[in-house]
Order: structure tokens, then C-alpha cells, then sequence
């Protein structure tokens, strides 16, 4: 019996017979099984249906290093990018690529093989952020702002940080603050000190222009540099806010070694919530970023571009919190 003749039996045209017969879509199950059931019986044998390709589910991560630090960050953050990408079911590479390897590392990708990319850029240089928008896959940024490029981003939210930050150290009364600032600066640590500037202006108070100070985050001697800094100090102040969980633990050692008692005389607090902010004497007053939310956050995204890649630009912040310890106090008239 031919097609045709198989198609007058079960009154439909010898196309439909011809999508059965090959296994294509576009007839209803009940006329499907009808129509096979005529097809085998004269010994025509049915097509199998091709299987899919498995949607790719590989995750690069890929951290531009430039100082080279110790980043328990960068270590939160990947372990909550990999907890919510394994449950959906990816894997997870990291890549790590520096100002002088990223264009070598990043070109010997596969990126037949990879479905999307976050980009871990809180050191990534200009030109470095550059080639990055040459890759071929979706992708997401962490922990960088870009006046100049349409990204996807996901951030902490650095104005409501400093927000935080001064609200607490006025709520205790503080009205003469000191600001130790993290160098090398980042983009994102100058918007700190303007945002928190700019949040005691509103609450009516003001930093201590002389009680400013950079510090080198990565110096072997961070105790005596940020000694140098307070050694000529006349007017100290009554709470340091400092950019870095490590400086702000230094500084508390600092201040009690020269006689200071925190948070009696002079409150200490800082970003980022780290481990060490529980083992200082007194523990550390902390602003949390939220690392495991702002790891959630930049695999949905990354996610929601692999499923439809044509998604509008969106630059996602995440509120941060007080993690409130015994750093911080009322404060006093001062010390002497």
C-alpha cells in the first residue's frame, strides 16, 4: 500500500500521512496514532524523532585581580553564585584574569560551550571593561558602575551604605567624624566617600577635614600608617568610619594602644562584614553588602539573558544592612 493510498483510508491528504511518517509536528495525537497504526500494519516503519541538544548549562566566572588581596567578597560571592546555578542545574567554571592576561585568557575561551559570563570587575581597568563587550555570550557585571557603556549590572547599593553609616553614627549623637579612606581608590570607594559626605550634610553634621586620611589597604605596616595619621591629630574626633572591615581593625589597635577606649572615647566602624569584624576587641560595627543576595541576583539575571538574550539593560542594586556590634556607642564630649 502506498502513502497515498494509506492517506484515502484515513481520509487526510498524503502531506499530513508524510508528517506521521517522518515524525514531524503539526497533526493531532489521536489522528497521529491512527495514521501510524495504518502505517505499520503495511510495513512502512515510522521515523524517530531526533532528540533535542541539551541546552548548554555552562557558567564561566571570571574575576579581574589587579591588587592581588585577600577577598572574602569575591569568596561569598562566588559560593552564592554556585549554590543557586548548581540547584538550576549548571556548571560553574572560574577564570581569573588579570590587566596584563585578560585578552589572552578570555580569547582562548570556548565559547561555543559556555552560555553566559559574570564578570567579577571591581578592579577591572577601562580597557580591559572594553574588550570584555566583544564576547559573544550574555553577560553580567558585579561590583563596577559604567557611565559609559550599556551593561547588565548588579551592585550594593553604595549611596544607601553610607546612608547607614551616617544615620547610626548620628543617632549616637557623633558630631565630629573621621573617614579612613581605602587606597589604591577604587570607582566605587570614591562614591562611598562622596555619598557619605554628602548623608551627614543632610543630617547636619560634617567630617573633620583634618581627620581624613588614605590608607594603604595593602601595606605591610597598615598599623603605623594609620598611627602616622592619628599621631599629630589636636581635635580628635568622637567615630572613625573607615572604608575597609581590615583598616577599621586596625585603627580599633591602633586607638587602644595609644590610649583610646573604643567605643567609649571613640567609635570605629566600617563595610563589609567581614570575619575579622568578630574577633577585634571590641567587635566591629559592620555595613553588610548583602554578598549572598547580590550573588542570587547576578544569576537570575544571567540566567534570564540565556533564556532571551534580547532582555532590555538593567543595573540591579542590592540594600545593604547595619550589623551592629560594641564599636559603637554614645558619644561622649570627647577625649582629651
Amino acid at each position: 500500500m502506498t502513502v497515498r493510498q494509506i492517506a484515502e483510508l484515513a481520509k487526510v491528504s498524503p502531506a499530513t500521512v508524510s508528517l506521521v511518517l517522518n515524525n514531524k509536528p503539526g497533526v493531532s495525537a489521536q489522528r497521529r496514532r491512527e495514521i501510524q497504526k495504518l502505517l505499520e500494519d503495511n510495513g512502512f516503519t515510522i521515523k524517530s524523532r531526533a532528540a533535542k541538544p541539551a541546552p548548554l548549562k555552562q557558567l564561566y566566572i571570571v574575576k579581574c585581580r589587579i591588587l592581588n588581596e585577600k577577598d572574602e567578597f569575591s569568596i561569598g560571592l562566588i559560593d552564592s553564585i554556585e549554590e543557586y546555578a548548581n540547584k538550576a542545574g549548571y556548571t560553574v567554571s572560574i577564570l581569573n584574569i588579570d590587566k596584563n592576561t585578560y585578552e589572552q585568557k578570555l580569547s582562548l575561551l570556548d565559547y561555543s560551550m559556555i552560555c553566559g559570563i559574570i564578570f567579577f570587575a571591581s578592579e577591572m581597568p577601562e580597557d580591559c571593561l572594553n574588550y570584555t563587550l566583544r564576547t559573544p555570550v550574555p553577560t553580567v557585571y558585579v561590583d563596577v558602575f559604567s557611565d559609559y557603556h550599556a551593561i547588565n549590572t548588579v551592585n550594593a547599593d553604595q549611596r544607601l551604605i553610607s546612608t547607614i553609616a551616617a544615620q547610626h553614627l548620628f543617632n549616637l549623637g557623633h558630631r565630629k567624624i573621621g573617614y579612613l579612606k581605602s587606597s589604591p581608590e577604587r570607582g566605587y570607594l570614591d562614591q562611598r566617600f562622596c555619598y557619605f559626605k554628602a548623608a551627614l550634610t543632610r543630617l547636619g553634621a560634617e567630617l573633620m577635614p583634618d581627620c581624613i586620611f588614605n590608607i594603604n589597604l595593602l601595606a605591610d605596616n597598615l598599623d603605623e600608617l594609620i598611627l602616622e595619621a592619628f599621631r599629630n591629630i589636636k581635635d580628635f574626633p568622637t567615630a572613625v568610619f573607615a572604608e575597609s572591615d581590615v583598616i577599621a581593625a586596625s585603627c580599633i589597635q591602633v586607638l587602644t594602644n595609644m590610649g583610646f577606649s573604643i567605643p567609649e572615647d571613640i567609635s570605629v566602624m566600617a563595610v563589609d562584614n567581614t570575619k575579622i569584624c568578630t574577633i577585634t576587641t571590641p567587635k566591629l560595627t559592620s555595613i553588610d553588602v548583602n554578598t549572598h543576595e547580590l550573588g542570587r541576583l547576578a544569576f537570575e539575571r544571567i540566567a534570564q539573558l540565556i533564556e532571551d538574550p534580547g532582555r532590555p539593560v538593567l543595573h540591579s542594586y542590592v540594600t545593604p544592612f547595619l550589623a551592629r556590634r560594641g564599636s559603637t556607642a554614645n558619644a561622649k564630649t570627647g577625649p582629651s
